[in-house]
């Protein structure tokens, strides 16, 4: 089964904007939209196929970092 990550979820009390995106440089993903929540910055990498399921993963125990997958 293939999974791709549409979103990336960075925590706002370990990150802050610049960061998560020279985390995301250094790791070869590029985003296409930015949306910031209460807790969270939001980075949209892909539209969204409403035909694949979707989960949201962690990124290592307390990275800070979360990716919504679709598969």
């Amino acid at each position: 089964m293939s999974t791709d990550v549409q979103s990336l979820i960075f925590d706002k009390l370990i990150w802050n904007p610049t960061n998560a995106i020279e985390w995301m440089v250094k790791h070869g993903y590029n985003y296409m939209k930015f949306h910031e929540t209460k807790n969270y910055y939001r980075f949209r990498l892909s539209p969204p196929d409403k035909r694949k399921r979707k989960r949201t993963v962690q990124f290592g125990k307390d990275s800070g970092i979360k990716a919504i997958i679709e598969f």
